[in-house]
């Protein structure tokens, strides 16, 4: 729901019909809609590592990415549900392919890739040349996709917490049935706060500024509002820190003298503001496309004891502020409703 919620606001705000034309914009949205059909809530890595049906049916090449097409393609069979009845061989077969590189795109192995070929052809970029409008659509459907943190805090935080508990579930699965254990969703290895800082800060904030590169209107749409997240869970994540290293000085004071440590106070008292009133800070992206950035599994990998256990921080610090962000809820009426995170955990997030 909330990729497809992005990308009308995104198509409306920079007027993607006139830039890409009506049949474009449609497979934009129809591939939102269609991007997670039937997840089952582990990702690639699981599927390869445990060699499901899913894999062994697609060759280990995108498993998910590919059994989301094809249930957006059964479906579309039904005469009610075909959406394209009356279009020409010719039209749907272009839709068709669109709709299947856009929901391909989605698999974060390929990130890397797409990312630095669009950052290649945006200096000379050019409407009429199909590379780079296929590129652009691609793009767009994995900001789309990953947008979570561009929405208000009230929002948002709500959904990353319940992608944390999907992670801890594939590792509690992993490790049950002895595989490998992806790093970045081992409850032992991560923290909520540190997670963010680096999905935001090496694979989120990039590929959405490259984007504005292209099209500077989504500046202050989805733009400010992920630095501002960044710089939220950057404060979350120093704070967590600190009171970790304080702990482990006063115990390794207290083992020297013998006597019992005198632990930091919580600062959990210490009221949490909404991003949305956190001043803007410059991007501290690192990517470029003579330093490509890492593929998400690789970013959440970190040393063993590097971050708290918890998926929460019991640490909070006092972020407030005087600028206030646009919202992507704001051109949208309801849109917060529609991705109540009461829905089922299992939907996908990132």
């Amino acid at each position: 729901m909330r990729a497809r919620v992005t990308m009308y606001t995104i198509a409306w705000h920079t007027n993607l019909v006139q830039r890409l034309g009506e049949l474009e914009v449609l497979v934009l949205l129809v591939s939102c809609i269609c991007h997670d059909l039937d997840h089952p809530g582990y990702n690639n890595i699981y599927q390869i590592n445990a060699r499901t049906e899913l894999a062994l049916r697609y060759n280990d090449i995108s498993p998910l990415e590919n059994h989301h097409c094809s249930i957006a393609f059964r479906l579309l069979e039904h005469p009610e549900c075909n959406i394209f009845r009356n279009m020409s061989k010719e039209m749907y077969k272009d839709v068709r392919e669109g709709i299947i590189r856009c929901i391909l795109a989605t698999d974060m192995a390929r990130h890397n890739e797409i990312l630095t070929q669009f950052q290649e052809a945006t200096p000379e970029f050019d409407y009429s040349n199909k590379v780079h409008t296929n590129l652009l659509c691609m793009v767009l459907i994995k900001v789309a996709d990953i947008s979570n943190e561009a929405r208000p805090m009230d929002v948002a935080e709500p959904w990353v917490d319940r992608l944390l508990q999907e992670f801890f579930a594939q590792s509690a699965a992993e490790k049950s049935e002895g595989l490998p254990v992806t790093p970045f969703m081992d409850p032992d290895k991560v923290s909520k706060p540190g997670s963010q800082v680096r999905f935001i800060g090496l694979v989120l904030l990039p590929l959405f500024e490259a984007l504005g590169e292209l099209l500077p209107e989504l500046t202050d749409l989805i733009i400010t509002p992920v630095r501002v997240a960044l710089d939220y869970y950057r404060r979350l994540n120093d704070a967590a820190n600190k009171t970790r290293r304080s702990i482990a000085e006063a115990e390794a004071a207290s083992s020297e003298s013998g006597g019992s440590p005198q632990l930091p106070r919580s600062q959990s008292g210490i009221s949490v503001k909404s991003r949305r009133s956190i001043p803007s800070q410059k991007s501290a992206s690192r990517t470029s496309v003579d330093e490509p950035i890492l593929i998400a599994a690789e970013l959440h990998d970190l040393p063993e004891g590097s971050e708290s256990g918890d998926s929460e921080t019991a640490t909070e610090v006092d972020v407030s502020g005087g600028a206030v962000v646009p919202s992507l809820c704001a051109p949208l009426h309801g849109s917060a409703e529609l991705d109540s995170p009461g829905a089922s955990s299992s939907v996908a997030i990132y």
